[in-house]
């Protein structure tokens, strides 16, 4: 906000040297701008507008399910994220709904502009990028590429994307691409995730409590364990989308299936991961569990424990969880639900890859009796 005051928007956002997109800042300027115009504290103009964006993507996910007991869920699991703790995120969240309801009905310019939009505001999205562009094209094989409508994707995918991004760079400038860069440069063995390197890096810190505080102070480069990590990582993020690729039947639950096993195996195997990237889990799998009910106790699982690793470390205060969980300075509850998540995510990628089709009823189909 310091900067959006002294610089302006677009000056502004190049000297925060910060690694968020440009819409992104440009909100937080919009709140300091209406703060002072209407003499109201930043924090509560900041709540209104988390507010705003998270109820906008609870009536987004409404108007296109009419479903309101999991529209309430929606609510309910990025309420923590949001309104207590105040991430971000929420500023993508309507946005990516829209684009993935829109490419559902094959509405492709919509899709395009909504997840832009999206992007701009927050870099998540984009790990999701691949599987619906495997979507857009609808090919199951390399000799499929000409029944591909070019026309159609160039008209309503890469000409608009290509000039709303155009018009980002040229409005903010090569901070806008340099937060990008910036944005996949973490060097944390893990930034407060519980995964896979959690356990490692909590294994680490034990090993060495003089050199280490926290975990997330661990530079995964001076580890080649994390390597490994790394390339479990790269495998089941890319078999799952070769696995998407050659679906013969690619329809919108196995779309929003193919992208949540590839963002989780960034989650549970990544580095430089932080607690609050399974906010766009929460995302897809309310909108799985509208398509295809079969996935309720998994939405159920990765709902609840999107939230757990936000509270085990910020409670719903801001201010961590009010008991001692640590025995020595080792983490034991950190660990546990850590090596819980990373089972629970191989054994659902697992299963869900080893079948062809699940054989599920949709959830409206079973709540119409259909």
């Amino acid at each position: 906000m310091p900067n959006y005051k002294k610089f302006g928007f677009f000056r502004g956002y190049s000297s925060t040297g910060d690694n968020y997109p440009p819409l992104s800042f440009v909100v937080i300027g919009a709140i300091g701008e209406l703060s002072t115009m209407l003499n109201i504290a930043p924090l509560t103009v900041f709540i209104l507008f988390i507010s705003l964006f998270l109820m906008s993507t609870t009536m987004v996910y409404y108007h296109f399910t009419k479903n309101i007991a999991l529209a309430g869920l929606l609510h309910a699991s990025l309420a923590i994220n949001s309104m207590a703790l105040g991430y971000l995120d929420v500023l993508f969240a309507p946005f990516v709904v829209l684009s993935l309801f829109a490419l559902k009905s094959r509405r492709h310019l919509l899709f395009t502009t909504a997840f832009v939009l999206g992007i701009l505001m927050k870099y998540q999205p984009l790990a999701i990028l691949p599987f619906l562009l495997v979507y857009v094209a609808n090919v199951r094989s390399l000799a499929d590429v000409r029944k591909i409508d070019l026309r159609d994707i160039l008209q309503n995918v890469f000409l608009p994307s290509g000039i709303m991004l155009g018009i980002a760079i040229g409005a903010f400038g090569r901070h806008s691409i340099i937060s990008l860069l910036k944005a996949t440069q973490h060097t944390s063995i893990s930034a407060n995730a519980l995964n896979f390197n959690w356990v490692v890096g909590s294994i680490i810190k034990m090993c060495e409590p003089a050199r280490y505080e926290n975990v997330w102070q661990i530079n995964y480069t001076q580890y080649p364990i994390t390597l490994f990590s790394m390339v479990v990582f790269l495998a089941l993020y890319l078999f799952a989308l070769f696995h998407f690729f050659k679906d013969k039947e690619k329809t919108f639950d196995r779309l929003l299936l193919h992208s949540a096993l590839g963002y989780l195996s960034y989650f549970v195997f990544g580095v430089g991961v932080h607690e609050n990237y399974l906010f766009l889990p929460c995302l897809l799998f309310v909108m799985l569990l509208h398509e295809d009910n079969g996935y309720a106790a998994q939405c159920t699982f990765w709902l609840m424990y999107a939230n757990l690793n936000l509270l085990m470390f910020y409670g719903i205060e801001g201010k961590g969880l009010h008991f001692n969980h640590k025995i020595f300075g080792f983490d034991y509850l950190g660990i546990l639900v850590s090596i819980l998540g990373v089972i629970m995510f191989l054994r659902f990628y697992v299963e869900r890859l080893s079948r062809t089709r699940p054989k599920h009823r949709s959830y409206r189909s079973s709540v119409q009796g259909d």
